[in-house]
């Protein structure tokens, strides 16, 4: 039977509204179709599609679907997510849909509700499904992996002691604790060695359907800039830039290596700005308070006033930003992975946007050697990264929206910075080889700009 048939025959009214709210209307996007088809039918499938794409839905409508075509169903779906934040939102989407789900862990009601077997979604970290209680929940027929590519960058290349988050590598004996359970395995940014990882750790077989689209984010140009050592003379641009514009300045994400580094920056920042109470500028970390946390990712969601968040990757996945069109990466991240994630948290609305990596000699002594190829190439900067992830031909016309790098040998004659470009500017030859330590007393604005500025934020 046609798949928008079996959906619109099996879901009430009630939960079409749900959806029709999230924008898919009367049917799920093609690819949603699909993996909601292979669960419903017990095959494991293993899903890599964009951020933003929508790939919780599928297991979201998993049960409310089950249950319209059998009112006598009692399974129960597990979902493993690397991240609480994530997990609490989709606990509440999941109850739009008149579905029981509970985050195990949170609190002793939650705990509770889970051991006497009255939630049917429930959701959990991969060091709490390590635990005992593990065993005792019945019926499970679906085992979902958020964000797995997580299991592979958990560790599973170095020895136990030294892995990150170790019980990451141990998800995969879920399947020997529900032997009869379909797994779903969803990620929007997987390598192809990490492919082969996770298809191995969750035991999926030769007959897992495997439905991806290509991570290209075509909207998205990268460029690189080298930059002093000196924080202070790397983002002096911004200081110039928000005091002029100040509520009018275009959103912004600033990523950084280190705590350390996003704490420096924002002291900076709102310091020579008198920005601290106006919500303008934010951090965010892991140390971050929870309901920090949360003001920041409700006020990233909307149309505020909030323009300029400089945050560590703890600021990542599952995490909607609306209308912001420049990512800038205070040094390189260390791996691919978290390079496409983080540049991909601009532009998700399809509108041309920027990602610009700012590095400097020191930075580049502490990144994977793929990543050194994406800033060392002398061809193309998408092509280089997006090897890392498919095997399909990469192409991105017209060139002067791919990277520097294809701007440089483009001749259409018609090749214009993107506007948050511009505001950044160029950094000297002399600026780029000064070695100042970031606690310098000693600031040199060495920074030219190449191109006049006339607006063009929206």
């Amino acid at each position: 039977m046609n798949v928008g048939a079996i959906i619109k025959m099996a879901i009430p009214m009630a939960i079409r509204k749900v959806v029709g709210e999230m924008e898919f209307i009367t049917a799920l996007k093609h690819n949603q179709m699909e993996i909601l088809m292979e669960i419903l039918n017990g095959n494991d499938c293993f899903a890599i599609l964009p951020t933003g794409y929508g790939k919780s839905l599928p297991y979201q409508m998993f049960l409310p679907v089950k249950r319209a075509l059998n009112p006598e169903n009692h399974d129960t779906v597990l979902v493993c997510c690397p991240l609480i934040s994530l997990m609490e939102d989709q606990v509440r989407r999941v109850q739009q849909f008149g579905v029981t789900a509970a985050l195990r862990g949170t609190d002793q009601d939650a705990n509770e509700a889970i051991d006497d077997g009255t939630i049917s979604v429930i959701f959990a970290s991969p060091e709490a499904l390590a635990e005992e209680w593990v065993r005792q929940i019945k019926d499970v027929s679906l085992i979902v992996v958020d964000e797995c590519h997580t299991i592979s960058m958990g560790g599973l290349d170095v020895d136990e002691e030294k892995a990150f988050r170790k019980y990451f590598r141990y998800i995969g004996t879920l399947r020997s604790i529900f032997p009869d359970a379909t797994v779903l395995a969803l990620s929007a940014t997987c390598t192809l060695k990490m492919k082969t990882q996770i298809m191995s750790n969750l035991n999926l077989s030769g007959k897992a359907r495997v439905i991806e689209t290509s991570p290209n984010r075509a909207n998205i140009k990268y460029v690189v800039k080298r930059t002093p050592i000196a924080i202070e003379e790397t983002f002096f641009w911004l200081i110039d830039k928000l005091c002029e514009f100040k509520k009018d300045f275009p959103r912004i994400l600033i990523y950084c290596n280190s705590i350390k580094d996003v704490c420096q920056l924002f002291n900076y920042v709102v310091t020579e700005t008198n920005l601290m109470d106006q919500n303008v500028v934010e951090m965010y970390h892991s140390e971050t308070p929870q309901e920090k946390k949360e003001h920041i990712v409700q006020n990233l969601g909307l149309d505020s006033q909030m323009k300029v968040v400089i945050a560590t990757t703890a600021l990542g996945l599952g995490v909607d930003v609306k209308n912001c069109h420049g990512v800038i990466l205070f040094g390189p991240p260390k791996d691919v992975v978290d390079l496409l994630q983080e540049s991909g948290r601009c532009g998700r609305n399809d509108e041309p946007s920027v990602c610009v990596i700012f590095c400097n000699r020191y930075q580049l002594n502490h990144i994977s050697k793929e990543v050194k190829e994406v800033i060392g190439s002398v061809e193309c900067r998408r092509r280089c990264l997006l090897k890392n992830f498919t095997s399909e031909e990469v192409v991105s016309d017209p060139a002067h929206m791919c990277c520097d790098l294809c701007v440089s040998h483009c001749n259409c004659g018609s090749c214009t910075p993107h506007p948050i470009e511009v505001l950044v500017g160029t950094f000297s030859a002399k600026a780029e080889d000064a070695l100042v330590s970031s606690d310098s007393d000693t600031i040199s604005y060495e920074y030219e700009s190449d191109v006049s500025f006339d607006g063009g934020f929206e």
